[in-house]
Protein backbone atom coordinates (compact mmCIF):
# COMPACT_ATOMS: atom_id res chain seq x y z
CA UNK A 1 0.00 0.00 0.00
CA UNK A 2 2.40 2.26 0.34
CA UNK A 3 4.44 1.76 -2.90
CA UNK A 4 0.84 2.31 -4.43
CA UNK A 5 0.64 6.06 -2.71
CA UNK A 6 4.20 6.82 -3.81
CA UNK A 7 5.17 5.20 -7.23
CA UNK A 8 2.38 6.82 -10.04
CA UNK A 9 2.62 3.85 -12.43
CA UNK A 10 1.00 1.55 -9.46
CA UNK A 11 -1.20 4.41 -8.70
CA UNK A 12 -2.96 3.72 -12.57
CA UNK A 13 -2.60 0.30 -12.00
CA UNK A 14 -4.51 0.61 -8.73
CA UNK A 15 -6.85 3.34 -9.77
CA UNK A 16 -7.96 0.20 -12.73
CA UNK A 17 -8.43 -2.16 -10.07
CA UNK A 18 -10.41 0.21 -8.11
CA UNK A 19 -12.66 1.18 -10.68
CA UNK A 20 -13.61 -2.83 -11.16
CA UNK A 21 -13.75 -3.16 -7.87
CA UNK A 22 -16.06 -0.75 -7.14
CA UNK A 23 -18.43 -1.86 -10.44
CA UNK A 24 -18.55 -5.12 -9.36
CA UNK A 25 -19.84 -4.04 -6.32
CA UNK A 26 -22.55 -1.44 -7.56
CA UNK A 27 -23.70 -4.40 -9.85
CA UNK A 28 -24.39 -6.81 -6.64
CA UNK A 29 -26.08 -3.45 -5.09
CA UNK A 30 -27.90 -3.21 -8.85
CA UNK A 31 -29.03 -6.71 -8.60
CA UNK A 32 -29.97 -6.56 -4.52
CA UNK A 33 -32.07 -3.46 -5.27
CA UNK A 34 -33.75 -4.04 -8.43
CA UNK A 35 -32.34 -0.85 -10.09
CA UNK A 36 -30.51 0.42 -12.48
CA UNK A 37 -26.90 0.05 -11.99
CA UNK A 38 -26.15 3.50 -12.94
CA UNK A 39 -28.48 4.61 -10.71
CA UNK A 40 -28.16 6.25 -7.69
CA UNK A 41 -28.34 3.82 -4.84
CA UNK A 42 -25.93 1.35 -6.74
CA UNK A 43 -23.49 3.51 -7.08
CA UNK A 44 -23.27 5.09 -3.86
CA UNK A 45 -23.23 1.67 -2.70
CA UNK A 46 -20.03 1.15 -4.81
CA UNK A 47 -18.37 3.55 -4.38
CA UNK A 48 -18.78 4.11 -0.23
CA UNK A 49 -17.70 0.54 0.21
CA UNK A 50 -14.44 1.24 -1.70
CA UNK A 51 -14.18 4.01 0.00
CA UNK A 52 -14.42 2.44 3.80
CA UNK A 53 -11.88 -0.31 2.30
CA UNK A 54 -9.36 1.81 1.26
CA UNK A 55 -9.70 3.26 4.43
CA UNK A 56 -9.29 0.37 6.31
CA UNK A 57 -6.18 -0.65 3.95
CA UNK A 58 -4.55 2.61 4.89
CA UNK A 59 -5.26 2.23 8.69
CA UNK A 60 -3.78 -1.69 8.30
CA UNK A 61 -0.72 -0.24 6.50
CA UNK A 62 -0.39 2.37 9.25
CA UNK A 63 -0.35 0.30 12.19
CA UNK A 64 0.55 -3.40 11.03
CA UNK A 65 -0.78 -4.38 14.51
CA UNK A 66 -3.64 -6.93 13.45
CA UNK A 67 -4.59 -8.67 10.26
CA UNK A 68 -6.21 -6.63 7.68
CA UNK A 69 -9.64 -8.40 8.03
CA UNK A 70 -10.09 -7.09 11.77
CA UNK A 71 -9.56 -3.75 9.76
CA UNK A 72 -11.98 -4.20 6.41
CA UNK A 73 -14.65 -5.38 9.42
CA UNK A 74 -14.97 -2.67 11.50
CA UNK A 75 -15.08 -0.08 8.50
CA UNK A 76 -17.47 -1.93 6.77
CA UNK A 77 -19.27 -2.67 9.79
CA UNK A 78 -19.34 0.89 10.92
CA UNK A 79 -20.13 1.93 7.25
CA UNK A 80 -23.27 -0.13 7.45
CA UNK A 81 -24.52 1.27 10.81
CA UNK A 82 -24.61 4.67 9.89
CA UNK A 83 -21.30 5.49 11.66
CA UNK A 84 -23.05 5.10 14.92
CA UNK A 85 -21.45 5.72 18.01
CA UNK A 86 -22.41 1.68 18.92
CA UNK A 87 -20.65 0.33 15.41
CA UNK A 88 -17.23 2.02 16.30
CA UNK A 89 -14.93 0.02 18.20
CA UNK A 90 -11.57 -0.24 19.12
CA UNK A 91 -8.38 -0.67 17.67
CA UNK A 92 -9.70 1.05 14.41
CA UNK A 93 -11.89 4.20 15.96
CA UNK A 94 -8.71 5.35 18.21
CA UNK A 95 -6.45 8.16 17.25
CA UNK A 96 -2.36 7.66 16.66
Amino acid sequence: MNLISTVPALQSSAATHYDAWERAISEFASARLDQPVDSLYPLAIGRAALAACRAAYDRWAARADNDLTVYLDAALTALAAGFASEALRWPVATQD
